[in-house]
């Protein structure tokens, strides 16, 4: 018997008790000590120094990264905050797990991460940022405690900033059971907008004397100034350097929240595995040029990624070429933890922690903002690409951005007729192959949060 809830708990003060074995399960015989998974909302790769950021934008995390290995090219299947964590959790890409984007439910009956963990006899905690991930969605599943402390400072939509996940954080990991090991997840939300950290954490990247006209109608106006060509470089720039503060301050929070595990004695052995769920789009593309969920450039779906060995786990550092989805991250999860059972359709990636290498698969892309009437699959309609040998194919509704493009920074286009050819066959494969039409199941409050969030149109 399982105590279950799935109330939401915003403001309660008490994390959610989600599932509490009745029997005490047996304690694996071989385990790493922890396996903390940090998940970066919103938070383009080159966001972070590492991957090319501006220097103070990442210290922690890019200390991080160079003891680990790191992915130079990591994809987000979906721009959206539960679809890509679905994904994580489950190792399916949105066809498979069903989730559309936010203000939908995670299939109970699809196992994930947390819940085969929990079974075989790990303590499972969970750290979230944002109401996106709440106990709505049923992503808690799994988890012995979930914490969704979220003060309601977004009007319906409710988050909490990095010092206070992080206190809640170590907070949380004093209620573990010490003879067990341990899955902590900790979300961190702050590179969402409103892009408002606190303090002078933006100053390294915005010009102090300058003032946007924009300043108080926020992204809605640089938008569409940007759209129409109104915008200016001035004002571009400083809405990035706004961003970075937020990347800055996340950052700091996350290098808290590490000195606190360690001087817990929880960072001796284990796994530290950091991954973005999505990126944010900054004037690369004229139709959407601000925000995510429309598109599924690059801009949005390249996101930073990298896996840490702690103790007797280090492994040699190192930077990954090979192409992998956030999808791969649940069987990865499982080998990392001694439980290497099938998981999902993603890849194990922990051969590449020790130098091999794994079968380069098509990696298949969706936006996730447009709405279906049904009975098709929801985001049928919206932009979607798929990325193989080094190429990402995009096949959008403005058939002006439709075409084949180089995985680089730039995104150049290019002329191939076969590979282009062969890509969309494996993208209208995967199409026909997707779910049914799926029914909103959320309340108005989580409508109006959504709107908040700027997922969903008046």
């Amino acid at each position: 018997m399982l105590i279950l809830s799935l109330l939401a708990c915003h403001g309660c003060g008490e994390p959610v008790l989600v599932q509490e074995p009745e029997l005490v399960l047996p304690i694996p015989a071989e385990h790493p000590g922890l396996i903390l998974v940090l998940t970066l909302d919103t938070t383009r790769a080159d966001a972070l120094g590492v991957y090319g950021a501006p220097e103070q934008s990442s210290p922690t995390l890019d200390a991080l990264a160079e003891q680990g290995l790191r992915f130079d090219w990591a994809l987000a299947h979906t721009a959206t905050t539960l679809s890509s964590h679905s994904s994580l959790w489950s190792g399916l890409d949105p066809h498979g797990h069903g989730v559309p984007r936010n203000g939908f439910v995670l299939d109970p009956e699809l196992p994930t991460v947390p819940e085969q963990l929990q079974a075989a006899g790990w303590d499972t905690l969970a750290v979230i940022g944002a109401s996106a991930v709440d106990t709505s969605t049923n992503l808690q599943s799994g988890f012995r405690l979930y914490d969704e402390e979220l003060p309601n400072e977004r009007g319906p939509r409710y988050e909490a900033p990095g010092d206070q996940v992080t206190a809640r954080a170590l907070a949380l990991v004093e209620r573990r059971d010490p003879s067990r090991p341990l899955l902590l997840w900790v979300h961190y939300y702050d590179a969402h907008s409103p892009y408002e950290a606190p303090g002078d954490w933006a100053a390294p990247f915005v010009d102090p004397d300058f003032v946007p006209d924009w300043e108080g109608d926020g992204m809605a106006a640089v938008a569409m100034g940007i759209r129409d060509r109104s915008g200016t470089e001035a004002e571009r720039e400083h809405l990035r350097g706004l961003y970075q503060g937020e990347v800055r301050y996340m950052d700091h929070n996350i290098g808290a929240l590490l000195d606190g595990l360690r001087a817990q004695g929880l960072l001796e052995d284990g796994w530290v595995v950091v991954s973005a769920d999505h990126g944010e789009m900054f004037y690369e593309e004229r139709v959407r040029p601000v925000g995510h969920g429309a598109d599924v450039d690059l801009a949005v779906t390249h996101i930073p990624m990298f896996i840490v060995g702690l103790g007797e786990h280090a492994i040699t550092p190192g930077i990954s070429e090979q192409v992998v989805a956030v999808s791969d991250l649940a069987p990865t999860l499982m080998t990392l933890a001694g439980q290497p059972q099938a998981l999902g359709q993603g890849r194990d990636l922990s051969p590449l922690l020790y130098g091999e290498v794994i079968e380069d698969v098509p990696i298949f892309l969706e936006a996730t903002r447009p709405e279906s009437p049904g009975p098709d699959w929801n985001n049928l309609t919206a932009e979607r690409g798929v990325v193989t040998q080094g190429k990402l194919l995009l096949n959008a509704p403005w058939v002006s951005t439709s075409g084949l493009y180089t995985l680089d920074w730039e995104q150049s286009r290019i002329v191939d007729q076969a590979s282009s050819e062969t890509m969309i066959e494996q993208l209208e494969a995967w199409d026909a192959a997707a779910p049914p039409f799926v029914e909103e199941n959320m309340s108005p409050a989580v409508r109006e949060a959504l709107k908040a969030l700027g997922y969903l149109d008046d």
